[in-house]
């Protein structure tokens, strides 16, 4: 009994480490995010938004909402059979001043859905913009900035 509540306590365990992380790293506030965001799965980082920020998670919410009714076609919901591969993205923190910190996203993003043809590659070159606060020594999302 003691070793299957240890594996149970395992399993759970790196399940939640797997939906969240380290809130006072900024590349790994800013992973989640941006590949979050570009999946429609904003409703699962409510946490990583500043406080300020509340009108533009609400608003992402309502988007990922539309965006995920549109994958459903003939009675296929497309959106459980999108897979994604962000293995080839590099985050890199290229600017830190007056409490905020610019993290620099690169590279390249992979989409298919199981069982079509369907298999697309982007580009992926922008800013992530992330606020530190300094009591908790961790970052909330402001905003993307395309122009880094």
């Amino acid at each position: 009994m003691h070793k299957i509540t240890i594996f149970l306590l395992a399993i759970i365990f790196s399940a939640t480490q797997a939906l969240s992380c380290d809130k006072s790293d900024p590349k790994c506030v800013a992973s989640m995010v941006f590949e979050k965001g570009v999946t429609f799965r904003i409703a699962e980082i409510k946490e990583y938004y500043c406080e300020e920020s509340k009108n533009s998670y609400e608003l992402g919410v309502k988007v990922s909402e539309e965006a995920v009714k549109s994958f459903k076609s003939n009675g296929v919901d497309y959106y459980k059979q999108e897979v994604h591969d962000f293995s080839k993205l590099n985050y890199e923190v290229i600017n830190k001043e007056n409490g905020l910190t610019v993290v620099r996203i690169t590279g390249q993003a992979k989409f298919e859905f199981k069982n079509t043809n369907f298999k697309t590659e982007k580009s992926v070159s922008e800013g992530v913009v992330l606020k530190r606060n300094d009591k908790t020594k961790t970052y909330c999302y402001l905003f993307n900035d395309k122009s880094k």
